[in-house]
């Protein structure tokens, strides 16, 4: 075709009539993308759209180098090449439908995201470095850097401060100047943003954009290679080309994008210094008219110096320490900014001599207010040794003093429940040196202690924790005389959270947690639409007569409102985008994170980096913890984008639904009229603790249940504190978000979420959530029901599982277990609705409902337990965690295994479980291993990871995250591990591979080549992977060996017995799988058979391998202990274990008279009824 397509011009007129170039289009499209054309017009246009897909497109350009190299054979290579080479030689290719195409390609390929937001614009260098001769490389970027650039610069302008257009034509009508910021100024505040750290962004843009533009045209000049005749190497310089031009386009955006962050950086931080000047004069206030009339007492002055002098000695522990951090972190917030802030650097202060003595008067009052224990004197030597934590407890617990009284405590004295906190910390280091010897305490003084700190977080559990700084000090002081040995847990704490972080790195996981964010972000927008319709009806509806009841209908109404609001904020993915967070949530952020502002605790428990790991434990400040932070670094920026965004709105909704008009009376509507009239401080401290609440809700990290009434509350405290020690996390590395995405499925799921089964629904301070709240989240869970089941109906069929999507660009299947996460519930249910409503099911025959949709061929043969486990617990129950042992019972309960003796069983699953354990440390490397096998064929077979003997098997075990090439294969990418044998699929005459696993990087979705028809029957009928792999013999190359007889024989003999007329015949699918598992175990028997049995041309090792599975695998376990005492007791023999002579003891089993006769059943009954005949 090549050398009749070079002799005219290429165009649809020429191509529609040309038979060989439909007849390669018509074939490739089938086997690339099963896609079934007919007319030349359809042809044309798949094949078009496809090469233009490749062109912008990464994910299509790795896809279609994954087919080249492991999905078809040397014509299709050269077909795939005839076609290349036509698309590459046709002519300009803009139109109407190009331009569909194009953008398409562009707003589906992952790095047009990735590259900070680019609108696609740094897409142009990918797409130049195909069309640059056509039409122009410099025309390509200066339309797209106009188009976008235009575009992101106005928002840029609108955004710099809260001055909106409808703010310009209010002063217009006034008379004013409607443009409040000249121009130039502008123009000099995005120049002044760009050079305060918008270059970074852009550089980071850059490096995106061009990795993704680089490795996008990199695949497709490797498919080049591989499938046309005269394309010898590489074209570097379209490589170049892509590369350049992407870099400088996401550059230039990118930049724009980071100095437009960094502008309100700044106007957030001209907020804070606004703040701090506020909080001095309240702190000066407090002390002259509460403070100071306290410290003068002859009553209360005695006892307030005292905790002045208390407080001081323990600041002064770590002063230093205070003094350089705060240095670091005055440089961090201001940067190169000194001219413009230097005139508040006053007011930088951490706990000054003031705030100190407000702090100790706050908590003499405290003292005052709670009184001495029943019995006790006031002021007298009893009443003195009662620690003031110990006394606080006692005074919370039984209501001396109120949550609201401590508030107003701190507030008369112009300080906040984080500030404080230090009081209790300083209370415990004077205990540690009046009780303890050396300064340590005794375990009953630090039982004491941790009882009082509980006490007070359960009190004040509305308002969150206060007092983790003061268990860790508690922990100090609890070490005694095995410091050193404390030392070590420490670093053994610390090592074990680094291995957990780093369970979490890959780019994979950062995809997949920020998909189920915008997946909740949805389900929390139907929530609050749900609730706020409810509260609207509820109150407008309301016939109440006096007035209490009219105020409470009046509220609802509010309410409802607020929560519509919130409601349509999160349909529009308010603050849900990388790098374009709105003024007032960076605002509200930076204040509440900036440690100047005395929430910084507060800050510290909603945006703690390594969520579920990093509870305050005393090793946060480890080199090794630090290493998992970094590498984690964009799994943070998506927590906390999502934890900034649920703040905000639940923030701007408390202010809006304002029961006691408090924000009302100020003319404050909402966050933004709150943050312009710079009354943050009117938020209030309850206000913020149930906006934190939130958000941590919302990203499964809820950790506080202690309080919460109710069992399951209980068993939640205890799961999370047992799964958080050392060798717990070892089997439940994250069992916080274990238990809140369980919370959230019960919530969620129709009906029973209305249950208050144990306590389940009780919010923090033991009260149970309002009824608007729990419809709302009804609604949302029905919502989310009713499109898994949309989605099962159209993207799945009777061949797929729950988790599995049909694959339309490929024909094959996407596996969306790991993505799904908490969604795996519900999309298990709409699974089981599937099969139930088909035409003939359990619906109508049972209830006489009509069917749920037309396809009778679904099944439902089988409920497997392990699937409804699997989707509970949001898939966590996976590879890689101890819960591998729990796993290797279930094998052995349904027979995967053979017989063999336990201390067999017990090696495996030990090397399994410490080898595993240690591959968590190089989780990262499965990057490196997925682009590996992506480029280099050597790779991308997964390879048999086990091995007969203990040290082997762990190693394999703690290096399968990183690449390992095909044993035999000639790979051209370097890795210093050993080549391992292919792991063999039961069910293709191919080894188990990973298809396109850069893909599985990229979207977090794992992707599976096209099924045989023997497997599509198999999934159809729920056959379990159990039911179909052989039972293992304890050695892993004849468990290889079976898999492969096995594969071979499912695909080239069962695929064609599933579609003869037979078996289509057979008259139900329970006759049709009972069929199928009878002959699976057969061929499954023999394949074993076959690979254990004797050879003529074995080697003795290979027969003593044999000798030892048949061994274990075709005499009786009671009978093998028997032949064992036996062997042992024997002159001239050593110890079985020792000798592991298999060899002699199968011929002593099989032999004329031996074991298996004299030992047989029939054997033993006739001896006793000889014996009995005797007597």
């Amino acid at each position: 075709m090549a050398e009749e397509l070079n002799e005219v011009v290429l165009n649809k007129d020429f191509l529609i009539n040309n038979d060989k170039f439909l007849e390669d289009a018509q074939i490739f499209l089938a086997e690339r993308e099963d896609k079934d054309l007919g007319s030349p017009e359809e042809i044309y246009d798949a094949f078009m759209e496809h090469f233009r897909y490749q062109n912008v497109n990464e994910v299509t350009a790795m896809r279609d180098l994954y087919y080249v190299n492991n999905q078809t054979d040397d014509e299709g290579r050269l077909r795939m090449g005839r076609l290349m080479d036509t698309y590459d030689r046709m002519d300009s290719d803009f139109g109407l439908d190009a331009a569909q195409d194009y953008l398409g390609g562009v707003f589906t390929a992952p790095s047009t995201y990735a590259g900070m937001f680019s609108f696609g614009a740094a897409k142009a260098g990918t797409l130049a470095a195909q069309q640059g001769v056509k039409l122009g490389i410099r025309e390509v970027v200066k339309q797209a850097a106009k188009k976008a650039g235009k575009k992101v610069r106005k928002k840029q302008l609108d955004d710099v401060t809260f001055d909106t257009a409808r703010q310009r034509a209010a002063r217009k009508i006034k008379g004013e100047d409607p443009v409040s910021v000249s121009l130039r100024q502008r123009a000099a505040n995005i120049g002044s943003g760009i050079k305060e750290g918008g270059y970074k962004t852009g550089i980071g843009a850059g490096v995106v954009e061009a990795i993704g533009a680089g490795a996008g045209v990199t695949a497709q000049e490797l498919t080049r290679v591989e499938t046309i005749d005269d394309y010898d190497e590489v074209d570097l310089t379209n490589i170049g080309l892509a590369t350049g031009l992407s870099a400088l386009t996401g550059g230039v955006l990118g930049t724009l994008s980071g100095a437009q962050r960094t502008i309100r950086s700044n106007v957030a931080e001209q907020y804070v210094i606004k703040e701090l000047g506020k909080q001095k004069k309240i702190i000066e206030t407090a002390y002259a008219k509460k403070t100071r009339p306290i410290f003068n007492s002859k009553t209360y002055g005695k006892i307030a110096k005292e905790n002045e002098e208390m407080l001081k000695l323990s600041l002064k522990e770590t002063t230093e320490g205070a003094v350089e951090e705060g240095k670091k972190i005055k440089k961090k917030l201001t940067g190169t900014r000194k001219k413009a802030f230097s005139r508040y650097e006053n007011l930088t202060t951490s706990l000054q001599e003031m705030e100190i003595k407000n702090i100790a008067a706050a908590a003499t009052q405290t003292i005052k207010k709670i009184g001495p224990r029943e019995g006790v004197v006031k002021g007298s030597k009893e009443d003195a040794k009662e620690r003031i934590t110990s006394r606080i407890a006692r005074g919370l617990k039984g209501g001396q003093i109120t949550t609201d009284g401590m508030l107003k405590i701190m507030k008369d004295h112009g300080i906040t429940l984080d500030q404080f906190s230090a009081f209790y910390v300083a209370d415990i280091s004077e205990a540690g040196a009046k009780l303890g010897a050396q300064g340590r305490l005794s375990r009953a003084a630090a039982d004491e202690l941790k009882a009082s700190l509980t006490e007070i977080d359960k009190s004040l559990m509305e308002l969150g924790s206060r007092t983790e700084a003061a268990y860790v000090k508690v922990k100090e002081l609890d070490q005694g005389k095995y410091k050193g040995l404390a030392s070590v847990g420490d670093f053994i704490t610390a090592l074990n959270k680094t291995r957990i972080g780093f369970m979490t790195v890959q780019a994979a996981t950062t995809v997949r947690n920020t998909t189920n964010g915008l997946l909740k972000n949805y389900g929390y927008a139907l929530e609050n639409l749900g609730a706020g319709a409810y509260n609207i009806v509820k109150g407008k509806f309301s016939s109440a007569s006096n007035k209490e009841l009219k105020e409470a209908a009046d509220l609802a109404v509010k309410t409802g409102v607020a929560q519509l609001r919130t409601g349509g904020k999160s349909l529009l993915l308010d603050d849900m985008f990388f790098g374009m967070q709105s003024q007032e949530t960076a605002i509200l952020t930076k204040m509440l994170r900036d440690p100047r502002l005395k929430n910084s605790n507060q800050a510290q428990e909603l945006f703690r980096e390594l969520g579920d790991i990093a509870q305050l434990s005393g090793v946060e400040t480890s080199p090794l913890l630090r290493a998992a932070r970094f590498a984690n670094t964009f799994n943070t920026m998506s927590d906390n984008m999502f934890k900034s965004a649920i703040f905000s709105r639940e923030i701007d909704k408390m202010i809006a639904i304002d029961p006691d008009d408090v924000f009302k009376k100020k003319g404050i509507y909402g966050l933004s009229d709150l943050l312009k009239k710079e009354k943050f401080g009117f938020v209030g401290e309850k206000n913020i603790a149930r906006a934190m609440d939130e958000a941590l809700d919302f990203t499964y990290q809820t950790g506080k249940f202690k309080g919460r009434e109710g069992q399951f509350n209980q068993f939640a405290d205890w799961f999370i504190n047992a799964a958080s020690s050392t060798f717990g996390s070892a089997v439940v590395p994250f069992p916080r978000y274990l238990i809140n995405q369980f919370r959230h499925v019960y919530e969620h799921t129709p009906v029973l979420g209305l249950i208050n089964l144990g306590g389940i629904l009780n919010r923090q301070g033991g009260t149970k959530r309002a009824t608007a709240v729990g419809l709302g989240r009804q609604f949302s869970g029905l919502a989310t029901l009713s499109a898994f089941y949309q989605m099962r109906v159209h993207m799945g069929d009777e061949n797929t599982k729950f988790y599995e999507y049909k694959d339309p660009t490929s024909g094959g299947v996407i596996n969306a277990k790991a993505a799904l996460g908490p969604y795996m519930f519900p999309a298990y249910v709409a699974d089981m609705l599937y099969r139930l409503g088909k035409p003939g099911g359990y619906l109508e025959e049972e209830f006489n409902l009509p069917p749920l949709h037309d396809n009778d061929r679904v099944a439902l043969e089988k409920v497997n337990t392990r699937d409804f486990v699997e989707a509970l617990t949001g898939s966590q129950f996976r590879s890689g965690t101890g819960l591998d042992i729990i796993d290797g019972l279930v094998k052995v309960t349904l027979g995967e295994y053979s017989e063999s003796k336990n201390s067999d069983k017990a090696f495996a699953a030990g090397a399994k479980f410490l080898g595993n354990y240690l591959s968590s440390f190089t989780v990262g490397a499965g990057m490196m291993k997925d682009v590996y096998a992506q480029f280099d064929p050597a790779f991308a077979n997964l390879p048999v990871n086990e091995d007969i003997e203990f040290w082997p098997f762990f190693f394999k075990q703690a290096t399968r995250s990183l690449p390992i090439a095909e044993d035999g294969s000639d790979p051209f990418l370097y890795t210093p591990l050993s080549p391992r044998e292919s792991m063999q699929s039961t069910t293709k005459t191919i080894p188990v591979r990973n298809a396109n696993p850069i893909l599985r990087q990229i979207t977090g979705l794992s992707f599976e080549d096209r099924r045989n028809y023997a497997e599509n029957e198999l999934n159809r009928l729920q056959f379990d992977w159990v039911e179909v792999a052989p039972r293992k013999t304890l050695d892993p190359k004849f468990d290889n060996e079976a898999k492969e007889l096995l594969g071979i024989h499912i695909e080239n003999v069962l695929s064609n017995e599933v579609v003869t007329p037979d078996y289509q015949s057979l008259p139900d699918d329970t006759i049709k799988r009972k069929y199928l598992y009878t002959l699976v175990q057969a061929i499954k028997t023999d394949a074993v058979n076959l690979v254990t049995g004797k050879e003529k041309y074995d080697t003795p090792k290979e027969m003593e391998a044999k000798n030892r599975v048949r061994y274990y695998r075709e005499i009786p376990s009671d009978i093998r202990k028997i032949m064992e005492k036996d062997y042992d007791k024997k002159a001239g023999k050593g110890s079985f274990v020792e000798d592991q002579d298999f060899a002699h003891m199968l011929h002593e089993y099989y032999k004329e008279g031996g074991y298996k006769k004299s030992l047989s059943k029939k054997e033993l009954v006739d001896r006793y009824m000889r014996q009995l005949d005797l007597k």
